[in-house]
């Protein structure tokens, strides 16, 4: 075993070990997947919404990219809310051609195999009334996006080139959509449509055949956020944006699922532009955008390919670092917004919030409703919305140009608030870039009182690329480039500033780094006196990599520990007996010459990339779906629902699981010997867990302790730590 290779050869070394950092392995044995709509009761708030994988999607043919089921996450409404739906379509951007899609299907946008297993229903699906007044009792639906053609590519299309892509996007909305009306939305008295950025556009796209398929006295709108794309020249003069969704509508045929009066008109892809068809749209629409949206700056006015010399590498991901040429190139933008949007405003039945923030899908985030949520007229964009579908009076609201707009600031930072992106000061010196040349960065929470001394550094994973195409399809998302990177993010779980979530570190200073090589980067970030570095996946595995050499960097006499989760991955034969994992990490290793970061004891012992590692994957509850049984030996798809819902496996297919199991407890033999070492092995079907369920009433526990109890007291040497689970499915607390 890989990473069982890498820990062994350091122990060899006594004189390694006095100086080590010591590793504490978070395994997330995955075994249960288990899915119910009415378990979710207990939701409340920003809580964790349990992922559904579709029912109705296998006899539909409605499948992800790489074939797997799609799904949503259901919050069940109550009380007056208990007729009334609100869904929400998931965005992500689309793939154009054979080999973007491909690599797609090998992440959370093309397969539900990497869906995190519960979601946070926040903004415009949370349960607070105090975040979504108007919403927050109604069924709320999350809609995962798996297919790469905002919900309307068409199987036609498929198989081009000998692939094994499915194009289904419109079978997956009709699926979904026709499960959730057996659940109830038939029934509906108040219904909305919405989703952001792809999802935007999807919400306007699909719009009337939603209202289609509900009754006639049901209350039925639409409202885009963050999907008016415009059809402009970039700052070349190049027709970007035209060109690529010339690409997309080609490579699945979305054509089909456009609207057919604008269809007739005009060549198909230009029917993807809302211009061109939302006037044909019946029923009432809503548009939310950002008039600086920094997608659209970053990728249809000013994208890779218009800014060679970059002259824009700082102006387009930051609008306060842009110059006056800039901004009047970024104010022409936002009049071509302005110029689009003018026929639509005179709608009566229409409304619009068209702000001046630097955003780009504000509905699923604070900017919802919050004390600090942009405004204009000292509405923030849940009232507006609000009064538009209610009828409580005409939204028409349209900022004033930027900067005049304060509002959309955020001037503080606490408990699971946003913390900022920051682009590394020092990268550009030091030749360190992301995969596209883009500068890396991290998001950082400084520290206070008793925790001001002490650092902890969180590695984001995210899988790896193996090839020349599928690192250059990954240059093109927030994996491969910090263009694509969240402004913000949500700092939760071990980064969480409220000590109720984190009671051990929720004063420390706090960093998330942002993983954009593909290879389980490296960096030699400083702290002083205490410190922990951890990360989950590719980044759990880039923890027991780099541990030693951030001790190495740090005081003497700092406590210096190390924490993986989920970075353990085996290097185990497939059902077939192929080596599956073993061919992939061997590909990414050579193509990206890892060796020279690996542990150079093991590198001398064997070929290099046994010692990388079986970790930097992109999800350890999806070793069975990619490790032990990957597409390629299950033509039969005898697995097809076993890999990915345990309670389908039959006797045969239990055995196999089982016996993974005692692989993995094999594998950790040694290390479980490792007197300063520590581990937290649970039976739950579950990835990342250290920034989702660290420490709540509802986590998962061991001997009644929860993973941030655990660690807690391993690192501040309260107690020794060696909790394993027994076989699943004895721990109910998953």
């Amino acid at each position: 075993m890989a990473i069982r290779s890498l820990l062994r050869c350091r122990k060899w070394s006594k004189s390694e070990w006095l100086v080590a950092a010591i590793g504490i392995v978070l395994i997330v044995f995955s075994f249960s997947f288990s899915v119910d709509s009415t378990s979710d009761s207990s939701v409340d708030r920003s809580d964790l919404v349990k992922l559904k994988l579709s029912s109705k999607a296998k006899e539909r043919g409605a499948f992800c990219l790489d074939g797997s089921l799609p799904g949503y996450h259901f919050h069940k409404g109550s009380g007056s809310g208990s007729k009334s739906w609100l869904l929400f379509l998931e965005g992500g951007g689309w793939c154009d051609t054979i080999e973007s899609c491909s690599s797609r299907a090998m992440t959370s946008l093309g397969s539900s195999s990497f869906f995190e297993h519960k979601v946070a229903f926040q903004g415009v699906l949370s349960s607070d009334p105090s975040q979504n007044p108007d919403f927050f009792n109604w069924n709320r639906v999350l809609i995962r996006y798996c297919d790469g053609a905002s919900f309307a590519g068409h199987p036609e299309a498929e198989f081009k080139n000998e692939t094994r892509l499915f194009f289904r996007g419109q079978l997956i909305w009709e699926a979904i959509r026709d499960e959730l009306l057996s659940m109830g939305m038939s029934h509906v008295k108040h219904a909305i449509l919405t989703g952001c950025s792809a999802g935007g556009l999807a919400t306007l796209i699909h719009c009337d055949y939603f209202r289609d398929n509900l009754p006639r006295d049901a209350a039925v709108k639409c409202v885009s956020d963050g999907g008016y794309f415009l059809n402009v020249p970039d700052v070349l003069g190049n027709p970007t944006m035209g060109s690529f969704f010339h690409d997309v509508v080609t490579l699945q045929n979305v054509d089909k699922s456009l609207d057919q009066n604008c269809v007739a008109k005009m060549e198909p892809s230009k029917c993807m532009f809302p211009r061109e068809f939302i006037k044909n749209i019946r029923t009432p629409v809503f548009l939310v955008n950002a008039a600086y949206d920094y997608w659209q700056i970053q990728n249809v006015l000013v994208p890779d390919s218009a800014d060679i010399d970059e002259y824009w590498a700082m102006c387009r991901l930051n609008i306060q670092e842009c110059d006056a040429a800039q901004m009047k190139v970024l104010h022409g933008f936002r009049s071509s917004l302005m110029d689009a949007i003018g026929e639509f405003h005179q709608n009566k039945d229409g409304g619009m919030f068209i702000n001046s923030c630097n955003s780009h899908c504000q509905m699923r985030e604070s900017s919802w409703h919050s004390p600090t949520s942009p405004r204009i007229e000292n509405k923030t964009i849940a009232e507006s919305v609000g009064d538009w579908y209610f009828n409580r009076k005409p939204v028409k609201l349209i900022d004033c140009p930027y900067p005049c707009n304060t509002s959309y600031s955020i001037p503080s930072v606490d408990r699971s608030d946003l913390v900022k992106l920051k682009l590394s000061s020092k990268a550009k010196d030091r030749g360190a870039f992301c995969l596209d040349g883009s500068l890396p960065g991290y998001h950082f929470h400084k520290g206070s009182g008793s925790g001001s001394k002490s650092w902890l550094l969180y590695l984001e994973g995210g899988g790896g690329c193996r090839t020349i195409e599928s690192c250059s399809s990954r240059a093109m998302t927030r994996l491969g480039s910090s263009n694509f990177f969240e402004h913000e993010v949500a700092f939760q779980g071990v980064l969480s500033s409220d000590p109720s979530q984190n009671p051990d570190f929720f004063n420390w200073n706090r960093v998330m780094i942002r993983y954009c090589d593909g290879a389980c980067f490296s960096g030699h970030p400083e702290a002083e006196f205490k410190a922990i570095l951890t990360g989950c996946s590719a980044g759990g595995l880039a923890t027991l990599i780099h541990c030693d050499y951030f001790r190495d960097h740090l005081p003497k006499d700092a406590t210096v520990k190390c924490v993986s989760d989920g970075g353990y991955i085996l290097n185990v034969p497939d059902v077939l007996g192929n080596p599956t994992m073993g061919s992939f990490f061997h590909d990414v290793v050579t193509l990206q010459s890892v060796d020279k970061s690996l542990d150079q004891n093991c590198v001398a012992k064997m070929e290099p990339s046994k010692n990388s590692g079986f970790s930097c994957q992109h999800s350890l509850r999806l070793l069975i779906q990619n490790g032990l049984v990957p597409d390629s030996p299950d033509l039969d798809e005898r697995w097809a629902i076993c890999r990915l819902n345990i309670q389908e496996c039959d006797a045969a297919q239990m055995k196999i699981l089982h016996g993974f199991r005692s692989s993995l407890i094999d594998a950790i033999g040694e290390f479980h010997e490792n007197k300063e070492g520590g581990m937290f092995i649970n039976s739950c079907n579950s990835h990342c867990q250290i920034r989702e369920s660290w420490h709540s009433p509802t986590s998962t526990r061991i001997e009644n302790k929860t993973i941030a109890e655990s660690v807690g007291d391993w690192y501040f040497n309260r107690k020794p730590v060696k909790l394993i689970d027994c076989p699943y499915p004895c721990n109910t607390s998953c």
